[in-house]
Parts: C-alpha cells; sequence; structure tokens
C-alpha cells in the first residue's frame, strides 16, 4: 500500500484515511468508509471494507462490499441472497484474502456476523467529508469577448 493508504484498482479507488467507523469481530476488521469506481463517474459512495483483524505485516488486499450491494448480506427474513453470499465469502476464504475455510460453516456465520453488525452503520453513513486540496494545475479560459478567466485546478487528497 502508498504511503497514503489510498488504493487503486483497476474500476475502484479506496482511501482507508477517511473512516466513518471501524470495528473489529471474529477476526475481522470493518470499516465503513467511502470508495470511487469508474462506472459512477469517480463519485465517492458508502462501502464496507472487509480485512483480516490480524495482519502481522503481511500484504492485505481489502474487499469492498458497496451500499448498493449490501442487502444481500442481511440474514434476517427475506432479504438477503444466501447463494451469493456462500460464494463471495468461500472465494475470499479459498483465495486466502478474508481468514477462514471455504467449507467450514462457522467461518461463514463468522463473517456473516461480522458484516450484518455493520449494516445499520453502513446504511446510515453520511457522505464523505471533503479532505486537503492540493493545486494541480491551472486553467486560463480566453473567452470570445476578450476576457480571461483564470482557475487553479484543485484534487482532493
Amino acid at each position: 500500500m502508498s504511503r497514503n493508504k489510498q488504493i487503486s484498482f483497476e474500476r475502484h479507488t479506496l482511501d482507508l484515511t477517511k473512516r466513518h467507523f471501524t470495528r473489529v469481530k471474529n477476526g475481522f476488521e470493518v470499516v465503513g468508509t467511502w470508495y470511487q469506481d469508474a462506472d459512477t463517474h469517480w463519485r465517492w459512495k458508502p462501502c464496507l471494507v472487509l480485512m483480516p483483524a490480524e495482519k502481522w505485516g503481511r500484504r492485505v488486499t481489502p474487499v469492498i462490499i458497496p451500499l448498493t450491494e449490501a442487502w444481500k448480506w442481511a440474514m434476517h427474513g427475506a432479504v438477503g441472497d444466501p447463494e451469493h453470499c456462500l460464494m463471495k465469502a468461500a472465494a475470499w476464504f479459498d483465495e486466502g484474502i478474508l481468514p477462514g475455510a471455504p467449507l467450514n460453516k462457522r467461518d461463514h456465520m463468522r463473517l456473516y456476523d461480522a458484516i450484518n453488525e455493520s449494516l445499520t452503520d453502513l446504511i446510515a453513513m453520511p457522505p464523505r467529508p471533503k479532505g486537503d486540496t492540493a493545486a494541480i494545475g491551472e486553467v486560463v479560459i480566453h473567452k470570445p469577448d476578450g476576457g480571461i478567466i483564470e482557475r487553479e485546478i484543485r484534487n482532493d487528497i
């Protein structure tokens, strides 16, 4: 991970320096934060991030559960998609992304419990707070009437 803890995937950006909540449950660190993706023109959106609670200096691949997908993880009543959750969790365990065994029902329940405890907080998350900004350039617009507009191009860092 880079020094500023901003992780860029092919289509996602995740900034773990801005967190709404963090909790450790059942061997998982669950973070309520915001991510960007190319499909939404890089707007910041709420998500849960899952990581092993015990990292021990190893490289970690965070799992992102966007707010729009969170309903699938609700394990009560007619809400949720247990088949989707089973396949996703088994893949994360099998690839070593999260601690657990793909065929161990207790490991699956530990994960579902950790996620479900955070769903209410995820739903209640506010918009991402503004961060520090840095000037990354300047634009000069020459208007047809001879006027000039000068502006800094700033980026949230």
